[in-house]
This record gives C-alpha cells, structure tokens and sequence, in this order.
C-alpha cells in the first residue's frame, strides 16, 4: 500500500512539471513534434499598404513680354488710274491713263462673225481669198480676218462685181491685195475703208462704183516753212484720220535731236545748222506715221538765202563767193 501510493506521488509530480513546461512555452508558438516550438507563418508577408493621396499641381509660370513693333514700312507712289477704255472700228483696244497717256493694247481677239455665207479659197502662200458666196442679197457684208485658222488675205477677182444690193462692206486689216473688178458695178456701194494693209488694188478694182475709198491717213500742214533758224522756233501742224474720224492724239519725236527737237505739241526748235527728219505718228495706230523735213540754218546765213528758202519752202545750196 505505501509502494503503491510512492508512486502514484512520482506520477503526480512528473505531470505537473510537464503541464508546467508546456504553460511556461511563448504566446504564439506551438510545440513541435520532436518537442520544440515554432512561430506559425513566420515566413509570410503582410498586406500592402494603401496609396498615398496625390500632390497638388504646381502653379503656371509668368508670361514673358511683348516684343516691340517695327517700324512702319514706306508708302509706294501713287498709281495712275484709267480714265476711258474704248475700242476703235478696226478692233483695237484703247485705254487713256489718269497721266494723259494713251495706250494702245492691240486689237481684241474674240469669236469670228459669222462667215458661212461667203465663200473661201485656199491661194498658194496659204492664205485664203474670199468672194461674195450667198451673201449676194445683203446689204452689209463683213469680210473676217481668218476662217479656220487661216489668214485672210485677198479679195478675188469679180469677188463682190455687180453686187447692187451691197451698201456697205468692213475689210480686216489682214487684206493685202484687191483684185481686178472685185467691186465693179457695185452700184449701191458709196463708200469703202481700205486697210493700211492693201498693197495692191487691182485695174478696175472699183469702176463703175460711185464708193469714196477712206484711208486711215496722217494731214500735215505748215504754220510755218520746215526751215527754222538755230536758236529759234517753229511749229509743225498735223491731224490724223482713223476710220474718217479726225484724232490730234500724236506722238512727236526728231531722229536727230543735235540739228533740231520737237516737243509733243508739235513745236520744233533749231539746234545747230543741219538737216533732220521729225516723225509724227498716230497714238492710236503707231504704224500710222508722217515724216516732216527740217532744215536748219544759222545765224551766218546771208538774208537773202533766209529770204528765199522761207519763200519757196524748199532746200537753196549756196555758196560765199
């Protein structure tokens, strides 16, 4: 009985200390199987924190200053306006300027009149020439200047003879040759503008047609002789004639301006004993032009040479004997 209770005292004890043992191991450990402790997830991580807030933006920079204005540019001179732009019988395209100028622009290139009545034949410089065809019953007739794509430049022979209906007919500044009888007998016709162009007008190329012939043309005539002493003055006097119509719209100019000048009124001064040609032309038609003669003498010259070449108007050789 006493052995028996001895122990079951040694068994009490020894259970106590191991009770104490494990009570006395740290929080949060367990023990092990081979008797030691272990942190349970000792290797694993925590939870990522949250994001922190934004910063604020910064402020705007200053703006930088205005960069000084250049200087002001140069005003150009002023422009010349236009006064009048008209376009003459034959085509041409004028236009007067602010200044006085008159500017001609050349002739006005549009559609061709109608041309289907009258009848075309090619000639061997590859012009054409024209004649009557069906316009037999008209009274005003206008002849083109080409017909598709060629130049016209002949009326033929007998082109328009007899024609009595025919009162009035425009002929282009391209026509060079009238031929023989073209307007013979035409007997209504009373008046014709021939082009600066017509070299040759035919035998008969009007007979038995009452029609005035009207050229574009230059009149000259003297306010004074063409002779002019050195030093002095005289004036040259001119009208020109485009379509009829009379025109003081001239260009003057002296193809040597050592023996004499002119201005553009048409007043001629003497410079220096000589002869020299002063030209007037027609502003509206350039190739409209009149040479003049001058003849300059000097203040030597005897009064009776003065005398006599003021009365004839013509040149006196002299010699001092």
């Amino acid at each position: 009985m006493k052995k028996f209770c001895l122990w079951l005292c040694i068994v009490i004890v020894i259970t106590g200390v191991v009770a104490l043992s494990a009570c006395s191991a740290p929080l949060g450990t367990k023990p092990s199987t081979d008797g030691t402790a272990t942190s349970p997830s000792a290797t694993e991580n925590g939870k990522d924190g949250n994001d922190g807030i934004d910063g604020k933006d910064g402020k705007d920079g200053t703006n930088g200053q205005d960069g000084t204005n250049g200087t002001d540019g140069i005003n150009g001179t002023d422009g010349v306006g236009i006064e009048s732009i008209v376009t003459d019988k034959d085509g041409y395209v004028i236009i007067t300027l602010s200044d006085g100028r008159i500017v001609n622009l050349g002739k006005w290139v549009g559609a061709e009149p109608e041309t289907s009545y009258l009848s075309f034949y090619p000639l061997d410089d590859g012009t054409l020439g024209v004649s009557v065809g069906n316009a037999v019953y008209l009274s005003h007739v206008t002849v083109p200047n080409a017909y598709q794509g060629k130049t016209v430049s002949t009326i033929l022979p007998n082109a328009f003879a007899a024609d009595t209906a025919l009162t009035q007919i425009d002929l282009p500044d391209t026509i060079v040759t009238i031929g023989a009888k073209a307007f013979a007998n035409c007997t209504a016709l009373t008046s014709i503008f021939i082009p600066e162009s017509v070299q040759t007008i035919a035998e008969d190329a009007f007979a038995g047609c009452p029609a005035t012939l009207q050229r574009n043309r230059i009149e000259v005539a003297y306010d004074t002789q063409s002779f002019v002493e050195a030093g002095k003055q005289i004036k040259l006097l001119a009208t020109a004639y485009i379509r009829g119509t009379a025109t003081d719209a001239l260009t003057w100019e002296s193809l040597d301006t050592s023996v004499a000048t002119v201005d553009q009124a048409g007043n001629v001064t003497g410079v220096e004993e000589g002869y020299a040609t002063v030209r007037v032309k027609a502003t509206e038609r350039p190739q409209l032009s009149f040479d003049f003669g001058v003849t300059v003498y000097g203040q030597n010259t005897p009064d009776l040479v003065k005398t006599l070449i003021c009365a004839n108007n013509s040149t006196i050789e002299w010699r001092n004997l």
